[in-house]
């Protein structure tokens, strides 16, 4: 059995797309946790609606915890031998389970991870067609590496299967935003057998609250805390992977420091410092790895050398450029 865990909360526009794509899989041997994480709207309404149609669904109802400790709630009461995660204003491809079930039987694999595509309106979905299939096998050495280098999968818990014992003592931290940069590296880590394919089964619709669309806010600075253990555990575990995880904490960085453009006079410049810091320490391990493009470097370094005021007049004229061109 596959249980699949959906942490509900204020989505009553695209929760009823999200749980459909669900109960009409190929695969049928599947349980449906529906985690009502104290919305206000008819999310709740709609959970209970669903768990009477589909003897498959249990609608657990809570105070709101967040995302973590709803996923929490849902793996603490999965039956499956296998889990996997959809966010309620997302959806999977009929063929999801079935497809990441033969993976994972096939190779016996611990993780099978899959593609997210992100779109913003249902015409970019019709409109999609699958590349060539390829699948990887991969022990956790080269997973790890894959993941730091963000090529072929990602640190989101969505679009993968996992067996449920690599949860047996582990959870997501709750209170924590972008929970999954702190479990997924720890998952592959305990997995014996990865395998990674190609294949979108993962639709994720991009809203303005998406992380890459907001602005900076204090609750987003312990990522910087999570990257330097995630750097001190690749030290110790797989030191020959240290630049990689070092590309992966500035590629956080940059994020943090985009996020900051949205509304940098309200950001302490202390912070938008301390990440410079940073990069300046781990950029000499990062700036020459083969995978890394002759634009990011040239990011890398104008955000090292730059003062905050400067740096963001420069990346906002290089966005600017970069738009104009675009159109030609």
């Amino acid at each position: 059995m596959i249980s699949v865990i959906v942490p509900v909360y204020n989505v009553e526009s695209y929760l009823r797309r999200c749980i459909d794509s669900i109960i009409n899989q190929t695969y049928r041997n599947i349980e449906i946790i529906l985690i009502n994480d104290g919305s206000t709207d008819n999310c709740g309404a709609i959970c209970d609606e669903y768990a009477v149609l589909d003897e498959r669904i249990t609608a657990i109802h809570k105070s709101n915890g967040g995302l973590s400790d709803a996923r929490n709630a849902g793996i603490d009461i999965a039956k499956g031998e296998y889990l996997a995660f959809v966010d309620s204003d997302d959806f999977i491809t009929k063929d999801a389970c079935e497809y990441l079930l033969y993976q994972a039987t096939t190779y016996n694999a611990d993780i099978v991870t899959g593609i997210i595509k992100q779109y913003s309106h249902l015409s970019e979905v019709e409109l999609f067609t699958d590349e060539a299939e390829t699948v990887e096998q991969l022990d956790s050495e080269q997973a790890l590496k894959e993941l730091f280098m963000q090529k072929k999968t990602y640190t989101t818990a969505c679009s993968k299967l996992y067996r449920k014992h690599l949860f047996s003592k582990r959870r997501y931290p709750v209170g924590l935003l972008c929970e999954d940069l702190a479990t997924t590296y720890l998952l592959i880590d305990s997995a014996d057998k990865i395998v990674i394919s190609n294949k979108v089964i993962y639709w994720q619709y991009v809203r303005d609250g998406s992380i890459s669309n907001s602005k900076y806010t204090e609750q987003y600075w312990p990522l910087m805390t999570v990257n330097d253990e995630i750097l001190s555990f690749t030290e110790k575990r797989y030191p020959a992977l240290v630049p990689y995880a070092k590309m992966h904490y500035i590629s956080c960085i940059l994020l943090l420091a985009n996020m900051m453009l949205k509304n940098r006079k309200d950001v302490p410049r202390n912070r938008y410092k301390d990440m410079q810091k940073k990069a300046k320490e781990i950029m000499p391990d990062t700036i020459h790895l083969h995978y890394v493009k002759k634009g990011t470097r040239i990011h890398i370094r104008a955000f090292a050398i730059f003062s905050m005021n400067v740096y963001y007049f420069t990346y906002g004229m290089f966005r600017a450029l970069r738009r104009i061109l675009l159109r030609y």
